[in-house]
């Protein structure tokens, strides 16, 4: 036989202990048992439904570094201890983040960095800055270690800078009308210093 849960026990000897007419006795039973009835099987239902809750992904850009992170997965902990013996590979088959890329050549590399599970958080943090203007796309992909596990996937973009071009082409060498064909250098000379920029 199945005991009934705490607080149906509370309930039942409250009202089992209560002073109450012999002729209304039955009547509050039966309701009794009609509102265990529809407790009991929610209550249930509601272990399955938390191993099936969704994991979300989060952006984590803090002044010192930037993190991506999955939280609300049921089985971090349960993988915990296999992935202290991860490659770089094993965590991108788990949780890969990657620059979105139309090129017509196919997928590029997931990026590179640092994974750890802390607290039953899933944490990647890049071993580059994130540039701003581009978007991320992160794949979160529990399947390929547990069974039936939900993965779910997000895209981050990080905001433009917002700057003012404050320098200017000044003078290009040769300055002539007409080069040689075989010119092969040219010089550009700006307003003020300038210097290399990153690109994907």
């Amino acid at each position: 036989m199945n005991e009934l849960p705490y607080r149906a026990r509370q309930i039942r000897d409250r009202l089992g202990n209560r002073e109450f007419p012999h002729r209304h006795r039955p009547g509050v039973l039966a309701r009794l048992q009609r509102c265990l009835a529809g407790v009991l099987p929610t209550a249930a239902l509601l272990a399955p439904s938390l191993l099936l809750a969704e994991p979300s992904i989060l952006l984590d850009r803090g002044a010192s570094r930037t993190i991506f992170k999955v939280v609300g997965w049921e089985g971090s902990r349960a993988i915990e201890s296999k992935a202290e013996a991860f490659q770089a590979d094993d965590w991108h088959k788990l949780f890969a983040v990657y620059v979105e890329n139309d090129s017509p050549r196919g997928e590029i590399p997931p990026l590179s960095g640092s994974y750890h599970i802390n607290d039953g958080a899933v944490i990647f943090e890049p071993r580059y800055p994130l540039q701003p203007g581009v978007r991320y796309r992160v794949l979160f992909t529990p399947e390929n270690y547990v069974a039936g596990a939900k993965g779910t996937r997000a895209v981050f973009e990080i905001p433009k800078l917002k700057i003012t071009p404050s320098t200017t082409v000044q003078h290009i060498y040769p300055s002539a009308d007409r080069l040689p064909e075989n010119q092969l250098k040219f010089y550009i000379h700006f307003s003020a210093p300038m210097g290399r920029g990153e690109a994907y």
